[in-house]
Protein backbone atom coordinates (compact mmCIF):
# COMPACT_ATOMS: atom_id res chain seq x y z
CA UNK A 1 0.00 0.00 0.00
CA UNK A 2 2.85 2.38 0.82
CA UNK A 3 4.49 1.52 -2.50
CA UNK A 4 1.22 2.32 -4.26
CA UNK A 5 0.93 5.66 -2.43
CA UNK A 6 4.55 6.47 -3.27
CA UNK A 7 3.99 5.60 -6.94
CA UNK A 8 0.95 7.91 -7.03
CA UNK A 9 2.97 10.71 -5.44
CA UNK A 10 5.70 10.15 -8.06
CA UNK A 11 3.13 10.28 -10.86
CA UNK A 12 1.72 13.53 -9.48
CA UNK A 13 5.23 15.00 -9.31
CA UNK A 14 5.95 13.98 -12.91
CA UNK A 15 2.64 15.42 -14.12
CA UNK A 16 3.32 18.62 -12.19
CA UNK A 17 6.74 18.97 -13.86
CA UNK A 18 5.21 18.32 -17.30
CA UNK A 19 2.50 20.89 -16.66
CA UNK A 20 5.09 23.47 -15.59
CA UNK A 21 7.11 22.76 -18.74
CA UNK A 22 4.01 23.06 -20.96
CA UNK A 23 3.07 26.36 -19.31
CA UNK A 24 6.59 27.64 -19.93
CA UNK A 25 6.48 26.57 -23.59
CA UNK A 26 3.08 28.23 -24.01
CA UNK A 27 4.31 31.46 -22.39
CA UNK A 28 7.43 31.50 -24.59
CA UNK A 29 5.32 30.87 -27.69
CA UNK A 30 2.97 33.71 -26.81
CA UNK A 31 5.90 36.06 -26.17
CA UNK A 32 7.41 35.20 -29.56
CA UNK A 33 4.09 35.96 -31.24
CA UNK A 34 3.86 39.34 -29.52
CA UNK A 35 7.45 40.18 -30.46
CA UNK A 36 6.85 39.14 -34.06
CA UNK A 37 3.73 41.28 -34.44
CA UNK A 38 5.30 44.30 -32.75
CA UNK A 39 8.25 44.24 -35.17
CA UNK A 40 5.94 43.96 -38.20
CA UNK A 41 7.84 40.85 -39.23
CA UNK A 42 6.32 37.90 -40.97
CA UNK A 43 4.35 35.83 -38.49
CA UNK A 44 5.25 32.18 -38.56
CA UNK A 45 2.57 30.06 -36.92
CA UNK A 46 3.89 28.03 -34.03
CA UNK A 47 2.08 24.90 -32.96
CA UNK A 48 0.97 25.04 -29.35
CA UNK A 49 1.55 21.70 -27.64
CA UNK A 50 -1.64 19.86 -26.84
CA UNK A 51 -2.24 18.74 -23.30
CA UNK A 52 -3.36 15.15 -23.08
CA UNK A 53 -6.47 14.67 -21.01
CA UNK A 54 -6.28 12.14 -18.22
CA UNK A 55 -8.38 8.99 -18.39
CA UNK A 56 -10.05 10.25 -15.23
CA UNK A 57 -11.56 13.63 -14.56
CA UNK A 58 -9.46 15.51 -12.04
CA UNK A 59 -11.59 17.96 -10.14
CA UNK A 60 -10.28 19.38 -6.91
CA UNK A 61 -12.50 20.91 -4.29
CA UNK A 62 -12.74 21.04 -0.55
CA UNK A 63 -13.91 17.43 -0.17
CA UNK A 64 -13.14 14.71 -2.70
CA UNK A 65 -13.93 11.02 -3.02
CA UNK A 66 -11.01 8.67 -2.34
CA UNK A 67 -11.25 4.96 -3.13
CA UNK A 68 -9.10 2.38 -1.36
CA UNK A 69 -9.02 -0.54 -3.78
CA UNK A 70 -7.73 -3.10 -1.29
CA UNK A 71 -10.91 -2.83 0.81
CA UNK A 72 -13.20 -1.64 -2.00
CA UNK A 73 -14.45 1.41 -0.10
CA UNK A 74 -14.84 5.07 -1.00
CA UNK A 75 -14.40 7.86 1.54
CA UNK A 76 -14.72 11.62 1.68
CA UNK A 77 -11.29 13.23 2.01
CA UNK A 78 -10.30 16.85 2.49
CA UNK A 79 -7.89 18.21 -0.08
CA UNK A 80 -5.19 20.54 1.22
CA UNK A 81 -3.35 21.91 -1.78
CA UNK A 82 -0.64 23.31 0.47
CA UNK A 83 0.19 19.95 2.01
CA UNK A 84 2.41 17.19 0.66
CA UNK A 85 0.16 14.51 2.14
CA UNK A 86 -3.51 14.05 3.01
CA UNK A 87 -5.21 12.17 5.81
CA UNK A 88 -8.21 9.93 6.40
CA UNK A 89 -9.93 9.07 9.68
CA UNK A 90 -8.34 5.87 11.04
CA UNK A 91 -10.02 4.10 13.96
CA UNK A 92 -9.40 0.89 15.94
CA UNK A 93 -5.65 1.50 15.56
CA UNK A 94 -3.53 -1.45 16.74
CA UNK A 95 0.27 -1.52 16.61
CA UNK A 96 1.97 -4.90 16.26
CA UNK A 97 5.28 -6.43 15.25
CA UNK A 98 5.81 -8.44 12.08
CA UNK A 99 9.23 -9.84 11.11
CA UNK A 100 10.95 -7.54 13.59
CA UNK A 101 9.30 -4.41 12.12
CA UNK A 102 6.60 -2.20 13.62
CA UNK A 103 3.28 -2.42 11.80
CA UNK A 104 -0.18 -0.99 12.32
CA UNK A 105 -3.67 -2.27 11.52
CA UNK A 106 -6.72 -0.05 11.47
CA UNK A 107 -10.13 0.61 9.99
CA UNK A 108 -10.98 3.69 7.97
CA UNK A 109 -14.16 5.36 9.11
CA UNK A 110 -16.59 7.29 6.98
CA UNK A 111 -19.19 7.40 9.73
CA UNK A 112 -21.72 5.49 7.61
CA UNK A 113 -20.34 2.00 7.08
CA UNK A 114 -19.83 -0.49 9.91
CA UNK A 115 -16.35 -1.92 10.36
CA UNK A 116 -15.78 -5.66 10.25
CA UNK A 117 -12.94 -8.16 10.05
CA UNK A 118 -12.81 -8.01 6.25
CA UNK A 119 -11.84 -4.37 5.95
CA UNK A 120 -8.77 -4.12 8.17
CA UNK A 121 -5.88 -2.27 6.59
CA UNK A 122 -2.35 -3.32 7.58
CA UNK A 123 0.79 -1.37 6.80
CA UNK A 124 4.34 -0.97 8.08
CA UNK A 125 4.82 2.15 10.21
CA UNK A 126 6.84 4.67 8.24
CA UNK A 127 6.54 7.69 10.51
CA UNK A 128 4.40 9.24 13.22
CA UNK A 129 2.49 12.42 12.41
CA UNK A 130 0.27 14.45 14.70
CA UNK A 131 -2.57 16.27 12.95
Amino acid sequence: QNDYIESLENQISKLDRKLTKLKQITTNTQQKRVEATSNDDVIIPVATPSIQKSRYDVILGEVEKVTIDSIKQTFDARVDTGAATSSLNAIDIEEFERNGKNWVRFHLSDGDRATDESNWIESPIIRYVKI
